[in-house]
């Protein structure tokens, strides 16, 4: 049975990396047109060696602005496509939303291992010196109901260790292809994951709640405790009366 899963990892600062991207697209293209101009004119011209290493070090400052103009292109509002067709599973960039290049073909029969990063084994296989990182998300955190999956592939002497922003559909379709034992042991479902983070949010907001409670009866207690303490006060300042007659009365019969 054939199996077409297709999947994507946007980028969550699209909209604020678009600009960027804008600006970076415009230095480019004007000191590329800068540097082959100049490169014509010190070549086609010949002028004198002042000039020659004038127009030189122009060449090399504009082509090293169009170097790196370029270099964040390819860095900043970066987005990730995964398609898994029957086993085979392809990987692309997507620059700026509407330019696509094909990166990276895995295929099922290679993968060692498949899991989640905040699994047992990622920090493991990510430390092995003879294993590369491939990052194949452009975010630090992955979107609402996905996850960061990685899938272990041997390359020859190397291994490569790709991480892919997805939902657990993608790695159930994978382990249908893979062979047996391929998924990490002591893998916990997204869907029970999920449900403990919502117990564990629970838990914190009752004990920010009994922890409000607590300091609202403090604060009850003190009050009635001052209180107290200022009608006490209040008792002691204020003059006694005798039940027969006052002090200035028996002056005046006197």
């Amino acid at each position: 049975m054939e199996i077409l899963y297709e999947e994507s990892a946007l980028n969550q600062k699209s909209k604020k990396q678009a600009k960027f991207y804008a600006i970076a697209n415009v230095v480019f293209w004007i000191s590329f047109v800068i540097t082959v101009f100049s490169a014509l004119w010190m070549i086609l011209l010949i002028p004198a060696w002042i000039e020659f290493f004038g127009q030189l070090i122009l060449v090399v400052l504009v082509g090293s602005l169009a170097f790196v103009s370029w270099f964040i292109k390819q860095r900043i509002n970066v987005s990730y496509d995964y398609t898994f067709v029957s086993g085979e599973l392809r990987i692309a960039r997507i620059f700026n939303v509407n330019k696509r290049k094909f990166l990276y073909e895995i295929f099922s029969e290679e993968i060692l291992q498949i899991g989640d990063v905040e699994g047992p084994n990622y920090e493991r296989l990510a430390s092995d010196p003879q294993t590369k990182v491939i990052d194949c998300t452009p975010n630090a955190m992955p979107a609402e109901e996905k996850f960061f999956m990685y899938i272990l592939v041997k390359a020859g002497a190397q291994k490569q260790l790709y991480i892919l922003e997805c939902r657990e559909l993608m790695l159930m379709h994978i382990l249908r292809f893979t062979k047996r034992g391929a998924l990490e042991e002591g893998y916990v479902s997204q869907e029970t994951k999920q449900a403990e983070r919502a117990k564990e949010a629970e838990r914190q907001r009752l004990a920010k709640e009994e922890a409000k409670a607590s300091m609202e009866t403090k604060a009850d207690v003190f009050d009635e405790q001052e209180l107290a303490a200022m009608r006490a006060a209040e008792a002691v300042s204020t003059p006694q009366v005798t039940d027969g007659e006052s002090a200035t009365e028996q002056q005046e019969e006197k």
